[in-house]
């Protein structure tokens, strides 16, 4: 498996689900989306491999059957996209994270003793231990491998393995008109607004790229066109080297295994009715009881079509950082450990749903 590396030669313009037609969207303009979804990523990498194989857009027939279809990947598989920062991985923080922002102490929900009754039945409700007046998720920050090893193992990130948002990457709200070609004048009523993002210098995005022959990633353009605009991206191809926190020491304490289940890449279900049981009693394929859950608000995945020159149709996804916290017999400890850095959900070819396994409820 190869990882390609992309980096922003100016700024990357990914918008979010907000319709962007003429007269909708209210005035603000479109939001940004970094990092984007692996539906805008798989696009540029499958054109990219079919230019090296000699196809072009007037040359439709050339398409290698490798790369599949508008509907699906063919032979290849991928992973991601993460977020890089000096080559090395940054994770959303995971949602059963809160702080206290005038202290800046961190401190991890779990799930109450009892049960309480609401809207989802009979649940036990995330709650901070120790209690801390006004925590809350915090917002706008990234883990380090070592903060997310600490996460797993049941600590909090320390000083230094936790990165800001205005540390990795700027937005830039710009305001465009149309312009008419013959007279190079403005176009009336043809003006529009959109948020850019500008990443630092040392931040990049990666994708696992693998399933077809590793020739054929050798010697292609190392400039591509990347996300709406086209804007210029710079490409790194080299051998895949993701270094994935390790899965902490699961030990069963009277029989019973507690772990948690974190996302750290968007979870993609085919329907609403399995993207609805996953919010409520788990993800299908995890051993044990569910028993609570720290669940982000749900993002709207899109992309463009380039056969039918549209928008592909939005489809909702579990953002990263989502967690599920679970009980479970012991016998089931090996099945448990060999689901950390694993997939669940749908479209895993495509890298959604990747997972890391933690640890909950020790003294």
């Amino acid at each position: 498996m190869k990882m390609w590396k992309f980096a922003a030669l100016d700024t990357f313009f990914f918008r979010d689900g907000m319709p962007y037609n003429a007269g909708e969207g209210g005035q603000t303009g479109v939001n940004g989306c970094f990092p984007p979804f692996m539906s805008t990523l798989q696009g540029v990498i499958r054109t990219t491999l079919a230019y090296g194989q000699g196809w072009t857009p007037e040359t439709q027939q050339k398409w290698p059957e490798e790369l599949g279809t508008p509907s699906d990947l063919g032979q290849l598989k991928l992973k991601g996209p993460y977020l890089l920062i000096d080559d090395q991985v940054l994770f959303a923080v995971p949602l059963l994270l809160s702080k206290q922002e005038s202290s800046g102490i961190y401190v991890r929900l779990v799930p109450a003793e009892k049960e309480i009754n609401c809207d989802l039945g009979a649940v036990r409700l995330p709650v901070s231990r120790p209690k801390l007046f006004g925590a809350k998720p915090p917002e706008k920050e990234w883990l380090t491998t070592e903060g997310m090893n600490a996460m797993l193992e049941e600590g909090v990130p320390a000083f230094g393995q936790v990165r800001r948002q205005d540390e990795l990457w700027h937005e830039e709200y710009r305001v465009g008109l149309e312009i008419k070609d013959a007279t190079r004048t403005a176009v009336d009523k043809k003006l529009y607004s959109c948020v850019h993002t500008r990443p630092t210098h040392n931040i990049s995005l990666g994708v696992g790229v693998d399933g077809v022959p590793s020739n054929w990633q050798d010697n292609l353009c190392e400039i591509v066109r990347l996300g709406g605009e086209g804007r210029l991206a710079r490409l790194d191809i080299g051998d895949f080297d993701l270094t994935l926190p390790e899965c902490p020491s699961l030990k069963p304490k009277n029989g019973v295994v507690k772990f948690t289940v974190i996302l750290i890449t968007p979870a993609y279900f085919n329907t609403a009715g399995a993207a609805r049981k996953a919010i409520q009693q788990g993800p299908d394929g995890i051993p044990g009881r569910h028993v609570s859950a720290c669940i982000g608000k749900v993002q709207q995945a899109g992309g463009w079509d380039m056969v039918n020159h549209c928008p592909r149709p939005l489809n909702p996804v579990l953002p990263p950082g989502s967690a599920w916290f679970y009980e479970a017999d012991g016998k089931f400890l090996e099945q448990i450990v060999a689901l950390h850095g694993g997939f669940l959900g749908d479209n895993t070819d495509y890298g959604y749903g990747q997972l890391l396994i933690g640890r909950w409820g020790d003294e």
